[in-house]
């Protein structure tokens, strides 16, 4: 999810402004380390995110990481505690 520091960054600044430029088309011109840090992270982390969602959503769980009630059936531990569990929680 790095980098997250500017040290960081600007010690493989050539890298990290490749990435920024050639992957998110970013024009760097004249913004300074700490706003490609942020640029950086923030795509990073919505890539994290899409990832997470498909592993859950392939996995049957909610976008909460929360198993569904058909994925609950599936395994075969619908007991009724988990039903009520899961209803808590806001999956039925």
């Amino acid at each position: 999810m790095g980098p997250v520091t500017v040290d960081e960054y600007e010690s493989r600044q050539e890298r990290y402004d490749e990435q920024l430029v050639k992957k998110y088309g970013v024009d760097i011109t004249g913004k300074p380390s700490e706003e490609k840090v942020a640029l950086l992270r923030r795509f990073r982390q919505e890539q994290y995110e899409k990832l997470q969602d498909a592993v859950y959503k392939r996995l049957g769980w909610s976008q909460d990481g929360l198993p569904t009630v058909e994925t609950v059936k599936r395994m075969d531990i619908d007991f009724a505690e988990v039903m009520k569990l899961l209803k808590v929680h806001g999956i039925d």
